[in-house]
């Protein structure tokens, strides 16, 4: 993304949206098989925004989720990816934000598709960029031997997410 300033008899600044590219989400997790354990999911995305070149973001990009299909989404603002250098995210302000959910245990959410909608918020314009569409697919095995069955949407994704 070039940054640079355009001048032209005195100053002219073009805003230009955030960027967002190359969602990186595993493709299955399995859920743990205790009652009382979780896992966790890291995800991240390349956010080039310009007016936050090299800031730390703590929320650089935002995320809902939708599970078994793209029309229930979640929006949450508890939902979104830093790139504020705090774990899980790498490095302070190099375009790479990242988040993560912790994945527990269930005994009704057995084979599941999540869906995760990326996008940003522009913060001088308030606009927001186009959506970026990435999923996953949670299984929780009942036994070694154990089949998978899908549960109808009910509104409760089985997900919960750091703050």
């Amino acid at each position: 993304m070039n940054c640079a300033l355009n001048v032209v008899q005195g100053i002219s600044f073009t805003n230009l949206l955030p960027v967002l590219s190359d969602p990186q989400l595993a493709d299955t997790l399995y859920r743990p098989l205790n009652a009382n354990d979780t896992d966790t999911l890291e995800f991240f995305i390349h956010s080039d925004d310009c007016e936050l070149l090299g800031w730390p973001v703590t929320q650089a990009v935002i995320f809902e989720v939708s599970r078994d299909d793209t029309m229930h989404w979640n929006p949450s603002p508890d939902f979104f990816l830093r790139d504020d250098g705090v774990a899980p995210d790498v490095e302070l302000g190099d375009g790479l934000a990242s988040s993560f959910i912790l994945v527990p245990h269930s005994d009704t959410n057995l084979n599941n598709m999540y869906y995760f909608r990326y996008y940003s918020v522009d913060c001088a314009s308030d606009e927001s960029t186009d959506y970026l569409i990435d999923s996953t697919r949670i299984i929780q095995t009942v036994d070694e031997n154990g089949p998978f069955v899908t549960v109808p949407y009910s509104g409760d994704l089985g997900l919960s997410c750091y703050k």
